[in-house]
């Protein structure tokens, strides 16, 4: 919990133990975890028939919402990049090269 305030450091010893997950208490849920700004909220929202899929983002600035049949890699890519503050690279080999594995 290094670079919180005492305040959020408070709020959060208090909610690891209120949290109704069936996780370690030591994990804050999902929902808590927005709440508390700590991380992005990032929910992915599918159906019994797998048609239909909504990838939902949200942090203290952002709201976002991406729905379809299917959520694209760039997407994903994109997703972990901005809110994850992961280094994405991408490319695209022939099909040859992806046979024997040459990436």
């Amino acid at each position: 919990m290094s670079g919180l305030t005492p305040e959020k450091k408070a709020t959060l010893k208090g909610l690891m133990g209120s949290c109704k997950c069936p996780i370690s208490l030591s994990l804050l849920c999902m929902e808590e975890r927005y709440k508390m700004s700590i991380k992005p909220l990032i929910e992915l929202i599918t159906c019994e028939s797998g048609d239909w899929e909504v990838l939902r983002i949200k942090t203290d600035e952002v709201d976002m919402e991406y729905s379809g049949h299917s959520i694209g890699n760039y997407i994903w890519l994109e997703t972990m990049r901005d809110y994850l503050g992961c280094d994405i690279a991408m490319k695209e080999i022939s099909d040859e090269d992806m046979e024997i594995k040459k990436y």
